[in-house]
């Protein structure tokens, strides 16, 4: 009746002192069941934590972050400036172009504009023809001379006829080469600028168109296009 040594019937052999590390059916020694063996996991940190040494919160390792940053600022404004420098140089080079281009256009036309007057030449010397049936004294051709020059050329306005009007209606550059037709140029390339001074006009704006022997000097004023000087109109060719 006597039961085994060490415990009661079912007891552990040997006594009732457990197994080490915990009691009957406990976890092995230094953890809990599928611990790890001999206690807690190398270097302190739970089971799946970060490696030993990890920075805290999922930071990227130190270290070369900065000198990336620094580059990728350094290229950024190294295009800004070269953006800059050619941004600028293609605004003087449009510049430069534009004032050329348009000095061209001024001298071109500067070489059209007694051809682009010659319109208005025609059209007064029709109008001074037409006048003159009605008023052979020339009275009615004021309006196409400049005020301070027509006294001196009302006596010879009814010379012009139709041949007239031709003559100085049509240019000699014309092909073929009309007749008769007049020649035109600027007032200081034939000479007569003075004639346009001495009333205050601009040479510049001033043209001759000579036929044969025969001549007109017109300058555009402020009032429009006018005669200032008349010559020999019945020797047009």
């Amino acid at each position: 009746a006597t039961p085994p040594p060490g415990g009661g019937f079912g007891g552990p052999p040997g006594g009732n002192t457990p197994p080490p590390g915990g009691g009957f059916g406990g976890p092995p020694p230094g953890g809990g069941f599928g611990g790890a063996p001999g206690g807690a996991p190398p270097g302190g940190a739970g089971f799946g934590g970060p490696p030993a040494g990890a920075p805290p919160g999922g930071a990227p390792p130190s270290g070369g972050g900065g000198s990336n940053t620094k580059l990728f600022i350094g290229i950024g404004i190294g295009c800004l400036v070269l953006s800059l420098l050619v941004c600028v140089g293609s605004y003087f080079y449009c510049k430069m172009k534009t004032q050329e281009a348009f000095e061209g256009l001024e001298e071109g036309f500067g070489s059209l504009g007694p051809e682009l007057n010659r319109i208005s030449v025609g059209l007064k010397l029709s109008s001074i023809k037409l006048g003159c049936v009605s008023d052979p004294s020339g009275a009615g051709a004021a309006s196409a001379f400049h005020p301070a020059a027509f006294s001196a050329y009302q006596g010879m306005v009814c010379q012009v006829n139709d041949q007239v009007v031709d003559a100085f209606g049509n240019s000699c550059t014309t092909q073929p080469r009309p007749s008769p037709c007049s020649d035109a140029t600027t007032a200081t390339a034939s000479g007569d600028a003075g004639r346009a001074t001495a009333l205050g006009l601009d040479p510049a704006q001033c043209y001759t168109y000579t036929s044969g022997q025969a001549k007109i000097v017109g300058c555009q004023a402020p009032e429009g296009f006018q005669f200032i000087h008349i010559e020999n109109l019945q020797s047009v060719q």
